[in-house]
């Protein structure tokens, strides 16, 4: 049998090496930290709080104009469309492929007047204008997407975009998802009243309720 011997701790060979590793580490803790390392880690850091800093000032910059208060306005003005004639208000711009009764996949595009009564020689105010997608196999049923473009009034040169579906009778409620000039972040709704329609043409009065701002305050 071959006997194994262990050195033990007082050992002068192991004792030497425990030695040389405590002088290194006490070597290693006691060295001055590296001067171009701190300057980078500094200017980093500089840096970086400058830029934080910069951006921070320059957020409310987009918030000084204000919106101006909000208010709630109900409109009502009479939408004109005409079928058939010289001044033909829609046109189909997209045949559907399908042989469907409702017109199914049909595309029209749309610029009516908007007037402040059901006459046809009532004052203009403005124009509705989108399109209209016949989006029902079933029934005829139209998904609309209009800008009201305002002209005349004092809601001259503003606009509120109006979506929604209407049926057959033409009878819809749908959502304002926005607008501009007077009717800045407008929301609410437009209700849809058919009054006369014929093969010529279609009158219709619209009533609109909106929450909005009055728009940027001058300075």
């Amino acid at each position: 049998m071959i006997g194994v011997t262990w050195k033990s701790l007082g050992d002068p060979l192991i004792g030497s090496i425990r030695s040389q590793k405590l002088h290194r580490h006490s070597s290693m803790a006691s060295s001055p930290p590296n001067p171009s390392l701190l300057c980078f880690l500094l200017l980093f850091l500089l840096t970086a709080a400058a830029d934080a800093t910069a951006a921070a000032a320059a957020w409310p910059e987009s918030l000084e104009v204000g919106l101006g208060s909000e208010r709630s306005t109900h409109l009502r003005v009479y939408f004109h469309e005409v079928f058939r004639g010289p001044n033909v208000t829609s046109i189909n711009v997209v045949k559907g492929n399908g042989d469907y009764p409702s017109g199914f996949g049909n595309i029209d595009m749309i610029d009516a007047a908007l007037r402040t009564d059901a006459d046809a020689t009532s004052r203009v105010v403005g124009r509705a204008q989108g399109v209209s997608f016949h989006v029902s196999q079933e029934e005829e049923a139209l998904l609309i997407e209009f800008v009201l473009l305002f002209t005349g009034g004092e809601y001259a040169g503003s606009t509120l975009t109006v979506v929604g579906r209407v049926d057959a009778a033409g009878r819809g409620d749908r959502a304002v998802v926005g607008g501009t000039g007077r009717f800045l972040l407008a929301r609410g709704h437009m209700v849809t009243q058919v009054l006369t329609s014929s093969v010529d043409g279609l009158v219709a009065v619209y009533d609109i309720y909106v929450m909005h701002y009055e728009g940027p305050r001058q300075a």
